[in-house]
């Protein structure tokens, strides 16, 4: 399991609101796109807005995967 796996589940998240809300809250990034094709995929999406990353998590991230750094 990924280290930022690790975390998102250490801190009770689940990985796909956990990840857009990572995109929401970085200023590198300025918009993310969302593709659902399901009401359910959409329900999960929407748990976003009731998710809010503390600065610490990111922090904590940061360091796992610095900014500027590209996975691809």
């Amino acid at each position: 399991m990924s280290k930022i796996l690790k975390i998102v589940e250490r801190e009770g998240f689940e990985p796909v609101p956990f990840a857009v809300a990572w995109i929401l809250k970085n200023p590198d990034i300025t918009s993310p796109i969302i593709g659902p094709r399901t009401v359910e995929q959409l329900e999960t999406y929407s748990k976003v807005l009731e998710l809010d990353i503390p600065d610490e998590i990111m922090k904590e991230i940061d360091e796992i995967v610095p900014p500027g750094i590209s996975l691809w």
